[in-house]
């Protein structure tokens, strides 16, 4: 998956080399989408910091309304406040396709 990326490229920053790092606390469903790019590596990261009891019902919203949260959405939701995330209607964009959003 993504360890390959760390390999080649040692000439990223450590701050880039953490991000990487960070997303193997990513629940699978949620990793496979980044892998896949359906999720930006950013919106990721950011997810990442969310318990994964949240990233799976986080999950379920993406893939029944295919959207996704950007970096902001999700940098915006403090700890306590994290379950706000998984009100989509106010929280969660997508893009005017239908597709999934929220895609850098």
């Amino acid at each position: 998956m993504l360890a390959p990326a760390i390999q080649i490229n040692f000439t990223c920053s450590p701050i880039v080399r953490k991000a990487y790092i960070r997303l193997s606390e990513l629940i699978p469903a949620i990793l496979q989408m980044v892998d896949e790019k359906k999720i930006a590596f950013n919106p990721a990261v950011e997810l990442s910091y969310i318990p994964k009891e949240l990233q799976t019902e986080l999950f379920d919203i993406i893939v029944r309304e295919q959207c996704t949260p950007c970096a902001g959405q999700v940098q915006r939701q403090a700890p306590a406040e994290s379950r706000n995330l998984l009100q989509c209607g106010r929280h969660i964009g997508c893009s005017e396709s239908g597709r999934y959003g929220g895609v850098a």
